[in-house]
């Protein structure tokens, strides 16, 4: 099984698009895919998750998403947890992950950027990949201006935590179009600074462009 945690520089990144993108991908090489989201927050009783509207979206069927824990409160995980009169334990959540049926490929979308923080004493997304022994952290950054500058630091923040991750790498997720000359400057930084770019994906596509480790996931 080849586990992919995807996060990324902030909430509101284009990380369940992502994700459909790259479960439509492993579908089409006939990869069994597994979409988990361990924390969802802002879904009523009965809405779809984001990890069912990544399956609805790749075609998959619905028994392929998991969501594990759903809070009201349009909130980071422990707000809303605190919101619901609650005091969820998270770090439950690696465990409940990797009880979870075998699949070719699983993965697992994070709850808004790679730092915040799950538990009291700032436990996160990074602590959360070495838990369910990710093979690849992947960091979704939308593909604008500034995009040079967030990952860098998100890049940097992975690294300090856990300098022995066994592989991450950056996704260019375009919202809406950047310029030619944006786009071309910040890959053209990326490579400068030695930062990985693991897969690119235009706006309004589903069809994302994927290099090594993400093909990984086809073998």
């Amino acid at each position: 099984m080849f586990t992919v945690l995807i996060s990324g520089s902030g909430t509101g990144v284009g990380k369940t698009r992502v994700v459909a993108a790259l479960a439509r991908a492993a579908a089409h090489h006939r990869r069994s895919v597994q979409i988990v989201k361990p924390v969802q927050t802002g879904v009523v009783p009965g809405e779809p998750s984001d990890a069912d509207w990544a399956a609805n979206t790749a075609g998959l069927p619905p028994d392929c998403a998991h969501t594990l824990r759903r809070m009201i409160a349009t909130l980071a995980p422990q707000a809303a947890s605190r919101a619901e009169g609650a005091s969820q334990d998270f770090r439950e959540l690696p465990n409940e992950v990797l009880a979870l049926p075998p699949a070719d490929v699983r993965l697992i979308e994070g709850a808004g950027g790679l730092a915040v923080p799950m538990g009291p004493d700032g436990w996160d997304w990074v602590e959360f990949a070495m838990a369910v022994h990710a093979d690849t952290v992947l960091l979704v950054v939308p593909d604008k201006l500034g995009a040079i500058n967030q990952s860098r630091l998100v890049c940097h923040y992975l690294k300090s935590k856990y300098p022995e991750c066994p592989s991450y790498s950056l996704f260019l997720n375009a919202l809406t179009p950047p310029r030619a000359a944006v786009a071309a400057s910040t890959r053209a930084a990326l490579q400068d600074c030695h930062l990985p770019i693991g897969g690119e994906l235009a706006s309004g596509s589903l069809q994302p462009v994927l290099y090594p480790p993400l093909t990984d996931m086809f073998v």
